[in-house]
């Protein structure tokens, strides 16, 4: 988009999107800050290029600085964006949908979800598993102990 307003709340966003040309505009909530709220009219192109449920990389043809707003719910539990490998902040753009800054020169997007919570409780898993192979590996030692001293 070539513009990006800067709203107050949720309310004023929502009725926003009444008159808002969306191929050319975007809104937001003052929330998350911007390098730039204007932006070049330069034809910058974007194309999926692997769609995984977790996981949608896109090419980039940005030959300034861009804003793009992506067609996908916005959704900040555990969705992250890469710009470049470069992790940057995903704005909650026209009510729902999300939006990135596109830096001039980028080649390459990436969403990926990564929640907290699978993370720790793959830790959990981990752990609890460890400890068990460790309590079962301690039980036969014992058990191995016990039996060899009753045959002395």
């Amino acid at each position: 988009v070539k513009n990006i307003q800067k709203l107050n709340e949720g309310k004023e966003e929502l009725l926003a999107l009444k008159e808002l040309d969306n191929k050319n505009s975007a809104v937001y909530v003052n929330k998350n800050k911007l390098k730039q709220e204007s932006f070049s009219t330069d034809s910058a192109n974007i194309k999926l290029i692997d769609y995984k449920p977790n996981q949608l990389i896109y090419s980039v043809q940005a030959p300034s600085n861009q804003f793009a707003v992506f067609s996908e719910i916005y959704y900040p539990h555990g969705w992250k964006a890469f710009v470049d490998g470069k992790e940057t902040t995903i704005i909650k753009t026209d009510f729902l949908l999300r939006g990135i800054e596109v830096p001039a020169d980028a080649k390459k997007i990436v969403f990926e979800f990564q929640p907290e919570s699978v993370e720790n409780g793959v830790k959990i898993s981990m752990i609890s598993s460890l400890l068990f192979l460790l309590l079962l590996l301690g039980g036969g030692f014992y058990e191995f102990r016990k039996s060899f001293s009753t045959f002395n």
